[in-house]
C-alpha cells in the first residue's frame, strides 16, 4: 500500500513582518496566557514545590530543581526528534 501525500502550494506573503523583540515578547505572552497548561503546570510546581522545600537544605533542593529542569529539557528534545 502506498500513501501519497498532496502537493500544496504555500501561498506568498503580499508584505514581510519584521521580527522585533516586542512582537516576539507579545506572541510569547499570548502563548503562555492562553495554553490550558500553564496553570496546571503552575498550580501542580507549587502544590508540589513547597513540601519539598520544607524536606531538604536549600542547597539539595537547588540541586532537584536543577536536576528536574535538565530532565525535562532532555525529555522535549527526545520527544521533538522522534
Amino acid at each position: 500500500m502506498n500513501a501519497v501525500t498532496p502537493i500544496v502550494k504555500i501561498p506568498h506573503l503580499t508584505e514581510r513582518g519584521h521580527v522585533t523583540q516586542s512582537r516576539v515578547v507579545a506572541s510569547e505572552w499570548t502563548k503562555f496566557i492562553t495554553l490550558r497548561s500553564t496553570l496546571w503546570s503552575l498550580g501542580v510546581g507549587m502544590f508540589l514545590g513547597l513540601p519539598l522545600r520544607r524536606r531538604f537544605s536549600p542547597e539539595r533542593f537547588r540541586v532537584l530543581v536543577l536536576l528536574l529542569l535538565v530532565a525535562g529539557a532532555v525529555a522535549a528534545v527526545g520527544k521533538a526528534f522522534t
